[in-house]
């Protein structure tokens, strides 16, 4: 069966996610990141248990960047308050901020986040993703941020790193579901 990306354009085009590896290419700054982090929220929202390797934010950016989308969604994109405002505390609203964060809350504790930082290789990847599933007894949606950053063993040119790297989490997709 499928899952709501909580994106509705997106959803009836495709009929959400199925089981499945996809990736999501494009060229540098174009939001992917953001919008990846954003549909992981969105499906934890549903009901869906996301686990979230990300190798360039820390757990306080992505947390912050989600109570700042809260707050866009509450308040309009005009009375948006950034990540990097609450992070530093110099956000001033804090009725809106405390408003965001008990929404966040709500599903808070479906996005695991595991902040690898740049030395994270593909068995970390299987080991983290084996043992989360062995120790919550649910499957989670795996999303990882981002794929060229991920070591792999042996000496290689980009593209057969990049094809072993895909091969191997196909592995692991396929092994879970």
């Amino acid at each position: 069966s499928s899952k709501e990306t909580g994106f509705t354009k997106l959803d009836q085009e495709t009929g959400g996610l199925y089981s499945g590896l996809y990736i999501v290419g494009a060229v540098s700054s174009l939001g992917k990141t953001t919008f990846i982090h954003q549909m992981a929220d969105q499906m934890a929202e549903r009901g869906e248990t996301i686990l979230y390797f990300s190798m360039e934010q820390s757990r306080s950016e992505m947390v912050s960047k989600s109570i700042s989308r809260q707050i866009a969604k509450t308040y309009g994109v005009n009375s948006n308050i950034s990540s990097l405002k609450i992070r530093k505390g110099t956000a001033g609203d804090d009725g809106k901020i405390y408003e965001a964060m008990m929404k966040y809350q709500e599903y808070a504790e479906k996005v695991n986040i595991v902040q690898t930082g740049f030395s994270s290789d593909i068995s970390f990847i299987e080991n983290v993703t084996n043992t989360f599933i062995q120790e919550k007894g649910v499957t989670p949606i795996v999303v990882i941020d981002y794929l060229q950053i991920i070591d792999i063993e042996g000496n290689m040119t980009d593209r057969q790193r990049i094809d072993g790297i895909i091969k191997k989490l196909k592995k692991i997709q396929l092994q879970h579901g």
